[in-house]
């Protein structure tokens, strides 16, 4: 069985081909493996300037979509499949992928291969420890539980009804000035939705991310003039260790009144508070 890799690349000046190594991802047979640097990636980010809002967009639409074709490898183990992703496939991405994701060229392994052996290549290609600490990546292995519960206990229940999986920008609120993704949102006399926040980032990130969604949900309420108590919004995070800054911010998320925290476990409840409320799309069709 074949193996190989790609390395990902975040282009910050397509005009002189500058680049930054950011990821890895390996293809065996029908199986994947893709980790992220979240310390090079955001290095990245501050040069792409106003683009920068795009990177984790395409970063999660990648990861879900690798993730969907492991589970469905899973679900079909009794029989054997081409892989999705061939070798030639990434040679092609390459040669004529211009967006801000780029891809090397196709390497091949011709070891067996297994989660070890990828930690060891991705720290041996992308990032090793850095001053003696591992340092977070946005692995899909550490959020699959986080995201597996949004899309099958919330997403899956409530698509068509409400917009999910969604980006707020300036063609919906001209007075907003950053991009802002929604796990869901719908309308009906008053706002349903909720945003899914994996703790695995900085305090500072976070605390950005969160001020954004304060701020979009405070935008909406005056577009539409509804009233702010009245809207059923909600942060879904997983509680994180204890004694870490991560479990301290996820403390402090508890008494923000805008929103209401609950876990991936409970993200039921949005979806039954659509239906009670019968909350509906109230974008235009391409959201």
């Amino acid at each position: 069985m074949k193996t190989y890799y790609t390395i990902l690349k975040l282009s910050t000046n397509t005009i002189v081909g500058d680049s930054l190594s950011i990821g890895l991802l390996v293809c065996r047979g029908n199986k994947y493996w893709l980790k992220v640097s979240e310390h090079k990636k955001n290095i990245a980010k501050k040069l792409l300037g106003d683009k920068e809002n795009s990177v984790d967009f395409v970063i999660k639409q990648l990861s879900t979509y690798l993730k969907q074709l492991n589970s469905e490898t899973q679900k079909s183990n009794l029989f054997t499949f081409e892989s999705f992703i061939t070798e030639d496939y990434i040679n092609y991405l390459n040669v004529y992928a211009n967006g801000i994701l780029q891809f090397s060229k196709a390497s091949a392994l011709n070891d067996d291969f297994d989660d070890l052996k990828f930690s060891k290549l991705y720290s041996l290609l992308i990032e090793k420890n850095i001053g003696g600490k591992n340092e977070v990546f946005q692995d899909i292995k550490s959020i699959s539980l986080l995201e597996q519960n949004v899309q099958d206990r919330l997403i899956s229940k409530v698509r068509n009804r409400i917009h999910t999986e969604i980006t707020i920008d300036n063609s919906v609120l001209k007075s907003i000035y950053f991009n802002y993704e929604m796990d869901c949102l719908g309308l009906n006399g008053s706002f349903v939705g909720a945003k899914s926040l994996s703790l695995d980032h900085t305090v500072q990130t976070l605390e950005k991310n969160v001020s954004h969604y304060v701020t979009l949900i405070a935008l909406l309420s005056q577009k539409y003039d509804k009233n702010l108590n009245n809207n059923k919004f909600f942060l879904i995070a997983d509680e994180p260790l204890y004694k870490t800054p991560a479990h301290k911010f996820w403390e402090e998320m508890k008494d923000v009144s805008t929103f209401k925290l609950i876990s991936s476990e409970e993200v039921e409840q949005v979806a039954e508070i659509v239906d009670k409320t019968d909350a509906r799309k109230f974008l235009q069709e391409n959201y």
